[in-house]
């Protein structure tokens, strides 16, 4: 767990795999970019505030690298999304 950034330093961070949690539909979800990637060494899951990012600041982080997921079909709080996320993951790493 990281203390709260900026988005540019964000980008900067070196991860193989990098995860936008998004409230945007037409994202993939969690499970499938995990599917993807398996092999993966180091992640990192950037989880926005209440109401989820502004449209351009996802589209920075996406630019970045970062691939965009929904965790569920409903909207998560804040404090909520980061548990989701890491179960998720646990999950489908089989641990």
């Amino acid at each position: 767990v990281l203390n709260v950034m900026n988005l540019e330093d964000i980008t900067k961070l070196d991860y193989d795999l990098k995860i936008l949690c998004t409230v945007n539909e037409l994202s993939m979800s969690l499970k499938n970019i995990l599917q993807n990637h398996k092999k993966c060494g180091t992640m990192i899951i950037v989880i926005g505030p209440e109401g989820g990012f502004k449209k351009d600041e996802e589209t920075y982080l996406i630019n970045n690298g970062f691939l965009s997921c929904k965790l569920l079909d409903f909207v998560l709080r804040t404090e909520t999304a980061g548990i989701v996320a890491l179960s998720m993951i646990n999950y489908e790493n089989g641990r």
